[in-house]
């Protein structure tokens, strides 16, 4: 993907129109306020499906089941909610008990990906150019000096200049090669079981899950033969189960440092799992959160024998295939159409129109020879960097841009995806602000080309399945965005109270000798006593200017009329996070007042004025409000500082605690990393959290870093396994709240009147009524409103 002239996105080479290309296109069309233009290139087109969901046999489900599989890292049920709009269309497709626990056909999820990135297309910024090419990228070419365009070269002779590139190559950056024996077929390539006698004998190279494809592609056009499956320690995946889930239970600050150690640990923690009656599923699936930290801690030599000697056992416990696909291979073994050999090949030669493998077995010490009419290669793509001959690999490496990690697994990059320029031996690479590599050899981040999924599996280890890639495409969509030139940036709206540019350098102003206090602002804390929501109004006394930070729907009308009543024009409208205990006001509140709305950079936000990823500062005339990254709760969170005195927290630090990590896809060692950022602020700092439920309404960051029990004297594993342990039921609106504030509270999208917002008003009023009625503790609260002139 790339990023051109007034900025492209570069796509994948060879499939990167596949999920991770896909995903991060569809991140930035949605993320850029600003003029883009974004190129997404496939060698083979088919953009959304990649190899590995471009399949059209309908056997070939997702390894995991569809309430996991939402491509939204805040929206869990998105997929779920797509596959319902379009059970009638894909009847023919989806299972009748379509539930979150059903394994759906892979060629389904490629359809939903294409539809992601159409949907983003069509509600882009008019400032945003969006073009997808079926081409091939044979080079890639810094500029002649630092900070110029690269060159990307295609190979029918085309060249474009792109300022920033995304290499979401996936599995297919060194495609496989077709046998020239008829005979012998690869399974990643088109036609592997066509062509094929019922009868006929296919063995099958490997054991994994390409060979499950393999044995369901036959089974689907009607082979009765026999299928011999063999590998050297003939391992097949697993299945999946549902099984009680368990709470992390390896601290990785505390785990031996060797692959030796961790598996010794692993099976007595496995153990002590079916003792408790517990499934040695959830021992594996605990350790998920924190495989990358224990990867990142083991040295190269210790890598080394991972994969020599327990990444297949590990590979087959940790990707596991759908329960019907396991109940499928069982029945198979069983009746002995399908075998399951640990062995190896030895030879294979051509005889009499057939293939003779000679192989030998594990614990044999001699070999056989066994006649079959064909031989599929099931052991996957080679992803060799440092060896690879495709011409674009060859032209990055031979110009230091691309180094292989050493372990033929993908490319070193940094913490953020910049790929990290290879050893130079002191000689600038060409056209690059890269001059040199430190002396260990790690290499400097190249400031314009990154990577993205399986290309970084060297590094991560855990990088090539859905949760991962999500949250990797969102978080570099945001780290491009935010690299972008500045000279880029459109001309802000002549709107001075939002978003106004700090002074120009050619100004010459003189400071005073004294600094001027700071300015005085309007505060008023408001009460939602239904969902215990706290709404916060701010304003600039001077100029009646205003803003409302988490309005709630059924709060509209007291809202407005306090606006009124006090003189106020609503300029913005601002979110914490996306919410899921109540329905903003924000749509309405811009429909009745024609304020902006100002939203965290949530997906699948479709009407905001402007998102905010965190490190902007908004102004409300002399008001100034830094805005603050706040990930854990949900992972587009963010928290406000107004005036640097009084802290919006929203749902991340709350008084004497902090917001869930269960819902939203949630994740308590982000939660830890913000709250600590919080707590970094002065002592002094005022904390207003959007929710409380003891009647309290204030804080400090003092207090809270003394008294908060979710936080003092807690180290980040301890409280990751408290969050984990946690057991609560999920917001009693969430289904409602979540689809509804993806449309910023509009609460019928797209088809919006009157009519229907009173009738839903009218309803919930006599709610709020009997709710306030039952509050009297929070009564005070409600009706004081705290206000302050500061």
């Amino acid at each position: 993907m790339a990023l051109e002239r007034s900025s492209r996105s570069t796509g994948d080479r060879d499939r990167g129109g596949g999920f991770s290309g896909t995903l991060l296109a569809s991140h930035l069309l949605r993320r850029s306020a600003r003029p883009l233009e974004l190129l997404l290139i496939d060698r083979n087109g088919g953009f959304g499906k990649g190899l590995a969901y471009g399949t059209g046999d309908p056997g070939h489900l997702l390894n995991v089941s569809a309430g996991a599989m939402s491509a939204w890292p805040s929206d869990p049920s998105h997929l779920l909610r797509w596959l319902e709009l379009n059970r009638e269309s894909l009847s023919d497709l989806l299972p009748a008990d379509l539930d979150a626990s059903s394994f759906i056909p892979r060629q389904v999820y490629g359809l939903y990906l294409s539809s992601i990135l159409q949907d983003a297309i069509a509600h882009a910024s008019p400032e945003i150019r969006f073009r997808s090419l079926t081409a091939e990228v044979v080079d890639l070419e810094p500029g002649a000096q630092a900070g110029a365009p690269y060159r990307l070269s295609l190979r029918d002779g085309e060249q474009l200049q792109v300022d920033r590139v995304v290499l979401a190559w996936g599995n297919s950056a060194i495609p496989p090669e077709a046998p020239s024996d008829p005979l012998q077929r690869h399974g990643w390539l088109a036609g592997a079981t066509a062509d094929l006698d019922p009868d006929a004998t296919v063995a099958l190279l490997g054991t994994g899950l390409t060979m499950v494809d393999m044995v369901v592609s036959l089974l689907g056009q009607g082979h009765r033969g026999p299928v011999i499956a063999l590998s050297r320690r003939g391992h097949a995946p697993n299945g999946h189960r549902r099984v009680r889930p368990i709470a992390p239970w390896l601290d990785p600050a505390e785990a031996p440092g060797t692959v030796l150690g961790l598996w010794r640990l692993i099976r007595r923690r496995v153990a002590q799992a079916e003792r408790e009656g517990d499934d040695w599923r959830a021992v594996i699936d605990a350790l998920r959160p924190v495989s990358q930290r224990l990867w990142a801690q083991l040295g190269e030599r210790e890598r080394r024998r991972f994969l020599r000697h327990a990444a297949v056992v590990w590979d087959v416990h940790r990707h596991r295939i759908a329960e019907p696909l396991q109940r499928q291979l069982q029945a198979l073994l069983e009746a002995g159409q399908l075998r399951l050999w640990a062995a190896r090949l030895e030879r294979v030669e051509p005889q009499a129109g057939r293939l003779a493998l000679q192989l030998r077995r594990r614990g044999h010490t001699t070999s056989e020879t066994v006649q079959v009419d064909r031989l599929i290669r099931c052991t996957g793509i080679p992803l060799d960097y440092a060896r690879a001959q495709e011409p674009l690999l060859r032209q990055l490496r031979e110009r230091g841009l691309l180094r292989s990690d050493g372990l033929g697994l993908g490319v070193r990059s940094a913490a953020n995806g910049a790929l990290l320029a290879a050893p130079v031996h002191g000689s600038p690479v060409h056209g690059s602000p890269i001059h040199c590599t430190p002396a260990d050899g790690s290499g400097q981040p190249l400031p314009v080309l990154y990577t993205i999924g399986s290309p970084r599996k060297g590094d991560l280890w855990e990088t090539i399945a859905v949760p991962e890639l999500r949250h990797q495409a969102q978080a570099l969509a945001e780290t491009l965005l935010r690299s972008l030139p500045r000279f880029l940036l459109p001309v802000e709206p002549v709107l001075p109270q939002v978003g106004a540019a700090e002074s120009g350098a050619g100004s010459a102003v003189s400071a005073p000798a004294v600094a001027p206090p700071p300015p005085a602002f309007l505060w008023r804390q408001l009460f939602d006593p239904d969902t215990s929501t706290f709404t916060y109004l701010l304003a600039d006394p001077a100029s009646g200017e205003a803003a409302l930070v988490d309005p709630v729907l059924e709060q509209l009308e007291r809202d407005l009329q306090l606006l009124q009543e006090l003189g106020l024009q609503l300029s913005f409208c601002l979110e914490t996070h996306l919410h899921a205990d109540h329905i903003t006001a924000a749509g309405e509140l811009r429909r009745r007042t024609g304020c902006r709305l100002i939203v965290p950079a949530a997906p699948g936000i479709t009407n905001a004025d402007q998102l905010l990823v965190g490190g902007e500062r908004l102004r409300l005339q002399a008001i100034e409000l830094e805005v603050i990254a706040t990930p854990g709760h949900s992972p587009e969170h963010l928290s406000y500082l107004v005036q640097g005195s009084h802290l919006l927290t929203g749902d991340a630090l709350l008084i004497r605690g902090c917001g869930r990590t269960d819902i939203q896809n949630g994740d308590p060692g982000q939660l830890y990393d913000s709250l600590q950022r919080l707590l970094a602020l002065p002592e002094a700092t005022l904390v207003f959290p959007a929710h409380d439920y003891l009647g309290r309404t204030s804080s400090s960051i003092g207090e809270e870093k003394r008294h908060n029990p979710k936080l003092a004297g807690r180290s980040r594993e301890q409280f990751i396994a408290l969050m984990t342990s946690q057991r609560l039921a999920p917001p009693r609106r969430i289904d409602q709240a979540l689809p509804a504030n993806l449309h910023l509270g509009d609460w019928l999208p797209g088809d919006h009147h009157d009519a229907d917002l009173q009738a839903h008003l009218a309803g919930q009023a006599h709610d709020a009524r009997e709710a306030l009625a039952k509050a009297d503790a929070n009564r005070d609260i409600y009706n004081a409103y705290i206000g302050m002139y500061i």
